[in-house]
């Protein structure tokens, strides 16, 4: 994290003058040290670059503080992440030579390999309910998926279908790291100019952690909060190899690499002059040209005319793609800046030269490193060009290996880790915390926190977010995770927020603590992490504990004997949107699966209280409560009338919670009027696995207020569902 204070002024046109006088910019970088040399100082250079384009946030001063200027703010933070990502995000890196005699062609590393995304299937879309006058909206899926830096990817669109499945949803990316992050963002498309495609959550994940599970689900997000939709994505590593064969490829698909070009520029040679008539220093930048792919270096100074820059042309399967491959690449010196008007007058061509395709493809998987000069008695351009294939994909690994005919692999995905479930997992648990202060305030009554935690474990970008417990300075959360460990020192970074309401309203900063995975298991599998704040302890602690599970392998396609078959919707269309008849059901043959339900019946509460009025009659409340569990919708009992120990018996099946889930429960006063609110009553945190031990009697929640028990009880009762 690099914080920076500055003084930067701008003016525009009917905008006045603003400026930046603080830049906070957050983001995991990469350090390359080669080539290694046999003397001091070990390394030929140094390359940095940040592996996914980093976060950046701006104060700004003057007219730019007010909240009409928010479109400016965000225009200016974009421009200032692309000028960083075109500079120093994978695969650009800056370089640092250390030895005179090393070069840009020395220390240049190529891509990992070739990163086949699939996106499979997605669930939990919900149909948008409208206006009486209109029907409701079953949504048409599409996806807007990038890895780092490269250009989106839309998929196709998948109509009327709250559990849309793609076919043939593939797409080739290059790989630099395997923590470079793929973004996800799901929209339903929308006809008309006046009706915008509606937003319904994105994704963050890693590549590296797509690598490790043959079908990865992940859920989406909304405004930080998971929304219950979840989309399945098949990942392949595809190495680059110097055999050309996957240029001759008969398939057809510009999605998918058969090979790529590497063209790396380092500098100009043997400069005439510096300076022009004026005194000024010249400028010079270089354009590559192959096809119809154009490049542009960044603009150097004659006095150092250092570009040390590499581009790259994707050779595609399709026949444009192969056409394009067979022109020569053209180099051409450009003195000037690179952004000209209309008529050229800012730029000047020098000269060019062109290198023939076949010179490339004569060594492929050798580069071709040259000096030549653009034009006689002219300066020089130092260069670089290779020629790579693709391996094909291995079709043990494919997404349809070992597919019988009539079976679709969708039915069959699960989490298992590739290679038989050889991977690693580790339970990570936050159990309690303490040490947590009561906020003093001058004019408004003391706030009592309600503390929750963000857990982020390794590069995984997904943030798990934790309950808020209300008014507790000892919250009591006990709510687990299970993670792939890639190696003991992957990091768990915990940072704790006092939830506070309303949109001007944001939440406190308690503190964050980190520690290794390696670390807290040597500990006994048991840390209390203290956090900090500004570098400094605040005396608060948050206690985690880590448990190192051992793996089981799973069958990715099981056999189709003695199975259950599960429904999968099909994509056909809906003709009436309000009642979906035509919704095909289609039956695969799947595992079966574990049912992980659970029975909550709330009985009876005792100790509520009359509520005293001094002007109106005394109120007997009537009792309702809420249940929550996990990531289940809200379930609301009914209203007992004028009762200080209400009795409901009434009891709801839950779907797929775990025992490490927590009950929340509130009672309320239901008050009619418009003016009149519902009174609150109390609440409870409750960890499923306390819950289920409980005695055939039931479990008493004690309800409270404020951080202090009120005296009001709910009775509850639970019990796994088979």
């Amino acid at each position: 994290i690099w914080d920076g204070a500055c003084d930067i002024q701008l003016q525009a046109d009917y905008l006045g003058t603003f400026g930046v006088k603080s830049l906070k910019l957050a983001g995991r970088v990469s350090i390359l040290f080669c080539p290694l040399v046999n003397a001091l100082p070990i390394t030929g250079a140094v390359q940095y670059g940040f592996i996914n384009p980093p976060e950046l946030s701006l104060e700004m001063t003057g007219r730019a503080t007010v909240a009409d200027f928010q479109k400016v703010r965000a225009t200016i933070q974009n421009l200032i992440v692309d000028i960083i990502s075109n500079l120093m995000v994978l695969p650009n890196r800056m370089m640092v030579p250390l030895v005179e005699t090393i070069s840009y062609f020395d220390v240049y590393q190529p891509a990992l390999g070739v990163v086949r995304l699939t996106l499979v299937q997605g669930r939990g879309f919900q149909i948008e309910e409208r206006h009486q006058l209109r029907s409701p909206d079953i949504p048409d899926v599409y996806c807007n998926i990038k890895v780092g830096i490269e250009q989106v990817w839309k998929t196709s669109v998948v109509k009327d279908n709250c559990n849309p499945v793609w076919h043939n949803q593939t797409k080739d990316f290059l790989l630099f790291d395997h923590d470079q992050i793929v973004y996800i963002d799901a929209w339903d498309e929308d006809k008309g100019p006046l009706d915008a495609d509606d937003y319904l959550g994105s994704a963050q994940v890693t590549v590296g952690d797509i690598l490790l599970s043959t079908f990865y689900e992940v859920e989406l997000l909304t405004d930080g909060k998971p929304n219950g939709a979840y989309l399945t994505l098949h990942c392949d590593l595809l190495p680059t190899t110097s055999s050309l064969e996957s240029l001759s490829s008969r398939e057809r698909n510009d999605n998918l690499l058969s090979g790529l070009i590497t063209i790396l520029i380092s500098q100009v040679y043997d400069v005439p002059r510096e300076k022009d008539d004026d005194g000024k220093p010249i400028l010079y930048f270089a354009k590559i040209e192959v096809g119809k792919h154009k490049f542009f270096t960044p603009v150097a100074d004659a006095s150092d005319p250092v570009f040390n820059c590499s581009f790259r042309v994707p050779l595609t399967s399709s026949a444009a793609s192969k056409a394009a491959s067979s022109q020569p690449v053209m180099f051409t010196l450009m003195e000037g800046e690179e952004a000209s008007d209309a008529k050229g007058a800012k730029s000047r061509r020098v000269g060019s030269f062109t290198v023939p395709y076949n010179e490339v493809t004569r060594c492929p998987g050798n580069p071709v490193s040259a000096r030549r000069t653009v034009c006689n008695g002219g300066p020089s351009l130092g260069y670089s060009i290779s020629i790579c294939g693709v391996q094909p994909p291995d079709p043990s690994r494919s997404i349809n290996a070992g597919r019988r005919d009539g079976y679709s692999p969708v039915s069959a995905i699960d989490d298992s880790p590739r290679g038989g479930g050889d991977q690693a997992k580790v339970k990570i648990t936050i159990s309690k915390g303490w040490g947590f202060q009561i906020e003093k305030r001058r004019f408004k009554k003391d706030d009592i926190p309600d503390v929750y935690c963000m857990v982020k474990f390794g590069s995984n970008p997904a943030v798990w977010k934790t309950t808020a417990i209300k008014d507790n300075l000892a919250p009591q959360w006990n709510e687990c995770r299970t993670f792939v460990m890639k190696d003991h020192g992957q990091v768990l970074n915990v940072h704790a927020f006092d939830e506070d309401g309303g949109a001007n309203d944001p939440d406190d900063d308690l503190g964050s603590a980190r520690i290794s995975v390696g670390k807290l298991l040597l500990a006994g599998g048991s840390f209390d992490l203290e956090l900090q704040m500004g570098g400094a302890p605040t005396g608060a602690f948050v206690s985690v504990t880590c448990e190192l599970l051992s793996p089981e392998p799973k069958d990715l396609f099981p056999s189709t004997s003695n199975t259950d078959s599960a429904e999968i919707f099909s994509s056909e269309k809906v003709e009436d949107a309000a009642k979906p008849k035509t919704l095909q059901k289609r039956k695969v043959p799947t595992k079966e699966k574990p049912r992980n339900d659970l029975w909550v019946k709330v009985e009876s509460g005792r100790g509520f209280q009359i509520e005293k009025r001094r002007f109106a009659k005394d109120d007997i409340p009537d009792v309702y409560c809420k249940v929550k569990i996990g990531h289940s919708k809200v379930w609301r009992t009914s209203t007992i009338k004028d009762n200080l120990s209400p009795e409901w018996h009434e009891s709801k099946v839950f779907r797929d919670i775990d025992d490490n889930d927590v009950l929340d429960l509130e009672a309320w006063d239901e008050d009619k009027g418009i003016n009149d609110p519902d009174d609150f009553l109390g609440a409870a945190t409750v960890p499923v696995h306390t819950l289920l031990s409980a005695s055939g009697d039931g479990f008493v929640v004690k309800l409270m207020e404020k951080g202090k028990a009120n005296g009001c009880s709910v009775t509850l009762r639970c019990r796994r569902e088979h």
